[in-house]
């Protein structure tokens, strides 16, 4: 049975910690052994080093390893460990250019440590003179006394245990003769210039250098190790393959394989227990057993790693601990979930889609629903409670978490969608702006720009017909107060008759009357003058008073000539430092007019004042008096005409300045846009993407066909046709309408009638239509050199698995159903375990699979072996549903257990399970040569 249900987790090894007594270099505090040995065990016990495994070393002998256990068997040492193991550290010829000998050692699983003496220490052969000594107790106490004859029998064996240096051929052979070793040992060469395998000369250089200055027995160590002991990072990096001296297929021909790095404090004092130098730790991602340790030659980046802080480490709220299924007929024993890659497999109708199904309703019901809605109706899954490692269980009021969930073909579903209902562009554009830094905020200021933009487009085309609504009712107005031309006329035959009708007087009489009359009237008109330039000006200050901008041309319609000049002299000027100036120059204006006015007034009250026996004698003329009434009756139609035009003046200002208002957030959205896509470029998890501006031409036909009917007019065929671009009556794009140098012809085509609209059709949504928002942004998608909608099926759902996982903006969970349905072969072997490999390093992955290659080669932390109860395949309780959990390193068959899941390790129902499950763990083991 496996104790670690958990799966492969991140866990501190040291694999290099020397004892009192070790052989060499015994530094550590006391001054007698058993001194030693307590003050060793109590500085263990009061560590705070959280390490799960010890690899205890000596040179050659175990004997302190097996004392160091036994004081964990006597309490003596109450440190908890997960695991001990023996570390033998050898010394080899050839020495070292330092003339060290070679330091290797030999990292023992606990299990075989009772077969060392057969199977190792007995072959392990050197001579001295020429006697020959094997590395058994007994001969190592004779090689000791050949060196000091009065020696004890214990001082001899430790003597000879340092006198012990072997050939390294000779140790090859051992293993060579007994290849079953490489299963209970672990060789590791040191790589240091001192007693390491690089020796004179650094790896980099050694490996680099000709084929004919290569040294062929140190190759042949390398080739014959399994791991390196180094925590230099450069080591690493070139023995992983992944260095500028040398690629990876240059480093296994060289090496034989891939080599992982491990390490240890190498302590040989207290103050370096657990201590390793820059806080170097060697963590090791298996479980705390000697085929956990395995692991690292199958995985030797991605299982071990050197570092002070532990890896892969994710925010506890966004981890699921475990899981509990709460229907009767399934297990009611928790799962467990690693906090990277879960797999779950199983037989056909086993409950493994159930299962992610409860898991992914019970974290969030709305992405469940979401990605079932287009679906057939599945069956409701059972009720779960899902735990997280921050102590939050999903389903609690106060608890909000989330998932990425892709049930089982949907992504089938969005790959083969068409292009015009594939929701595949939004959701790559919520990928690419949740993961492209600084360009995803732009992105949101763009969104909010064009908001803005189109509330103001759509606040002035509504305030365009306010105003166009004024001007018709001004026109309507002056329609209805007469004909100005007309009035000018009647006025000029009003006064003829007039003059006519006055003949009584004399001729002296008439033309005083005339002059006084014309003088009258000048005044009059003057008086008209100043008054409606006094009120211009009145509106003007007040403008002034409620902050109007006059950083525009200021356009005032007045009727003195004179005046109008006199304030051009302030155009374009009207900024802070004049405006003072310009308020003060009007309000002195505005005095001189009124004095002016009130001058007139009384020089025509004198004229009446003054000729009151003429006028009066004028008077009796009843015909010529009701003729001047009719006059003054025109002269007053003609003074409302020249109000009502300056009022149709002014609106016609105001629609001209709104439309170009439109036109200016037209351009400025379209222009926000460019200059957006210009930068959004990039790739993404190896798919490169280019943002363009995209035109709607559906939407834009569709507002032309409903809209406009170009054909009943020839004058609106000829305008449209001197629109660059535009020709009506052939195929062309309709866009050109609304681009930014055309749209407001266009408009004011619509405006003007000279564009005739459908009948019935409304002018306004006509404007809105037009100023609509017929851009938008879309996504030219590219991997591995296809274009997306060019792609084969197997390759767009990749790219849809890729962009669903990336648009997730928070890093819960993903949980994934059978992605093996929707991918080609190639993609699985290949890009989907790069892909999991990655992902599962940010985000934890909980994925149902029968596939084989997802599940090895992927390396899952966790396998979740999922079975149906029946008579050949029993459940604990007889459970219609249950479950067992653990890593794939976990490895044994027990044919008696009363249950099916308890009959195997996780490596064996994998096997058993999965399509081609036994190829898939010796791919594994072959893709670094390892032999």
């Amino acid at each position: 049975m496996d104790s670690y249900k958990y799966g492969s987790k991140w866990r501190r090894w040291d694999l290099h910690l020397h004892t009192p007594e070790t052989l060499k270099e015994d530094q550590y505090t006391g001054t007698t052994p058993e001194e030693k040995w307590e003050n060793f065990c109590n500085d263990i016990n009061s560590t705070d080093a959280e390490v799960s495994v010890v690899g205890v070393t000596d040179y050659l002998l175990i004997d302190n390893y097996r004392k160091f256990h036994s004081f964990i068997d006597s309490g003596k040492i109450t440190k908890k460990f997960d695991l001990v193991i023996p570390n033998i550290e050898l010394r080899l010829t050839p020495v070292t250019g330092s003339g060290t000998a070679l330091n290797l050692h030999l990292l023992i699983d606990p299990a075989f440590v009772d077969q060392l003496e057969s199977r190792i220490y007995s072959k392990l052969k050197i001579k001295s003179g020429t006697t020959e000594y094997t590395a058994l107790r007994a001969d190592l106490i004779r090689l000791g006394k050949t060196i000091d004859a009065a020696a004890s029998d214990d001082v001899a064996y430790k003597k000879g245990a340092e006198q012990f240096v072997i050939d390294f051929d000779t140790l090859k052979g051992v293993f060579d003769n007994d290849p079953d070793l490489r299963n209970h040992c672990l060789i590791v060469v040191a790589n240091s210039s001192h007693d390491g395998a690089t020796g004179v000369t650094h790896h980099a250089s050694f490996f680099t250098a000709t084929g004919s200055s290569l040294d062929t027995k140190r190759q042949a160590i390398y080739k014959f190790v399994d791991a390196i002991f180094s925590a230099n990072p450069s080591d690493r990096t070139y023995f992983l393959g992944k260095s500028s001296s040398d690629t990876r297929d240059i480093v296994i021909d060289k090496c034989g394989s891939l080599k992982p790095c491990v390490h240890g404090c190498d302590a040989h004092t207290n103050a370096k227990i657990f201590k390793p130098d820059q806080n170097r730790y060697c963590w090791i991602k298996a479980n705390p057993t000697f085929e956990g340790l395995r692991q690292i030659l199958f995985e030797p980046e991605e299982r071990i790693c050197v570092q002070e802080l532990q890896p892969d480490e994710k925010e506890l709220y966004r981890v699921i601990d475990k899981v509990k299924l709460t229907d009767a007929n399934f297990t009611a024993e928790p799962l467990e979930l690693n906090p990277n890659l879960n797999v779950i497999i199983g037989s056909r109708s086993s409950g493994k889609t159930t299962l992610l199904n409860s898991i992914a309703k019970a974290v969030d019901v709305s992405e469940y629903e979401l990605r079932h809605k287009d679906s057939p109706p599945i069956k409701e899954p059972p009720s779960a409670n899902v735990f997280w490692l921050d102590g939050a269980e999903s389903g609690a009021a106060e608890t909000q978490k989330g998932i990425t969930y892709i049930p089982q073909n949907y992504i089938n579903s969005l790959a083969e969608a068409t292009e015009e209902n594939s929701p595949i562009l939004e959701i790559a554009e919520n990928a690419l702006f949740d993961s492209t830094g600084g360009i995803a905020q732009e992105r949101k200021d763009l969104n909010l720009k064009i908001e803005q933009l189109n509330r103001t487009i759509g606040n002035d085309v509504y305030q365009l017909f306010v105003t166009r609504k004024q001007i018709a009712e001004q026109k309507e107005k002056i329609k209805k107060i007469g004909d100005k031309k007309g009035i000018e006329e009647q006025i000029k035959k009003v006064e003829a008759e007039i003059a006519k009708l006055q003949k009584d007087l004399t001729k002296a009489e008439a033309a005083t009357l005339k002059k006084l009359r014309e003088e009258y009237a000048d005044n009059k008109k003057q008086i008209e003058t100043i008054t409606a330039d006094v009120e211009t000006l009145t509106e003007e200050t007040a403008d002034v008073e409620r902050g109007a901008s006059f950083f525009e041309e200021r356009s005032l319609s007045l009727k003195s000539e004179e005046l109008s000049r006199e304030l051009g002299e302030f155009t374009g000027k009207l900024q802070d430092e004049y405006l003072q100036k310009y308020v003060a120059f009007v309000n002195r204006k505005k005095e001189e007019l009124a004095k002016e006015k009130k001058k007139l007034e009384e020089d025509n009250k004198k004229i009446l004042d003054n000729n009151k026996v003429l006028i009066d004698k004028a008077k009796q003329n009843t015909a010529a008096d009701q003729k001047v009434k009719e006059k003054e009756a025109q002269d007053k139609k003609l003074a409302e005409i020249s109000s009502a035009e300056k009022a149709l003046k002014t609106s016609e200002d105001a629609l001209l300045a709104t439309l170009t208002k439109i036109v200016l957030a037209h351009k400025e959205r379209s222009n926000a846009r460019h200059a957006f896509v210009a930068k959004a470029t990039g790739d993404l998890e190896g798919i490169e993407y280019r943002a363009v501006v995209g035109i709607d031409t559906v939407k834009l036909d569709k507002f032309m066909t409903d809209f406009v009917n170009f054909h009943n007019s020839t004058g609106a065929r000829t305008q449209l046709n001197a629109i660059p671009g535009y020709k009506t009556g052939e195929d062309t794009d309709v866009s050109t309408l609304i681009k930014n140098d055309n749209i407001k012809t266009t408009a004011e085509l619509i405006l003007s009638d000279t564009l005739k609209l459908k009948a019935g059709i409304d002018l306004q949504r006509a404007i809105e239509g037009l100023f609509g928002d017929f851009e938008f942004i879309n996504y030219s998608l590219k991997y591995e050199g296809d274009n997306y909608p060019e792609m084969t099926p197997g390759k767009k759902s990749l790219v849809v698995l890729k962009l669903l996982v990336e648009s997730s903006e928070d890093k819960y969970p993903i949980l994934i159903d059978q992605p093996e349905d929707d991918l080609d072969s190639r993609s699985i072997s290949g890009e989907i375990v790069d892909f999991l490999r990655s992902k599962k390093k940010e985000r934890q992955i909980i994925l149902v699979t029968h596939n084989a290659n997802i599940a090895i080669k992927a390396d899952a932390e966790e396998i979740i072996v999922a079975n149906r109860h029946s008579t050949q395949h029993p459940n604990k309780n007889a459970v219609m549903f249950d479950y067992t959990t653990g890593a794939i390193e976990t490895s044994f068959v027990n044919p008696s257990a009363a249950f099916s899941l308890d009959k195997m390790g996780m490596r064996e129902h994998a096997c058993e399970l999965l399509e081609g499950g036994e190829e898939a763990f010796e791919n594994r083991k072959n893709k670094y040569n390892l032999k």
